[in-house]
């Protein structure tokens, strides 16, 4: 079993920023949402490559840690909108290859 961080580093400019993970095969078992701010507010979004939100979560307020089982085979967009400040978010995706 091979554990595989995806780092994505995205700075948000009017609240939103997006970027998108390299081609993925395995099963995500951590979702990792760090802003510059712990006060700041805002929304994630991941969509596929057929534009499928695979995973939301609104009004996040500074870290979030996310355990949970989803598999992922694509190419995903990691959004970060409505955010109260225009910063640095780290996006860390735990996944275990198959």
């Amino acid at each position: 079993m091979l554990i595989h961080p995806e780092l994505l580093k995205l700075t948000t400019s009017a609240g939103s920023a997006s970027g998108n993970t390299q081609n993925l095969m395995g099963i995500c078992y951590e979702i990792l949402v760090k802003p510059a701010t712990e006060s700041t507010v805002y929304d994630i979004k991941i969509t596929d490559s057929s534009s499928i939100v695979i995973y939301e979560r609104t009004t996040e307020t500074g870290t979030l840690s996310e355990i949970d089982t989803l598999p992922m085979k694509d190419v995903y967009t990691i959004t970060i909108s409505n955010a109260t400040e225009d910063e640095l978010f780290l996006v860390k995706l735990m996944l275990r290859e198959q």
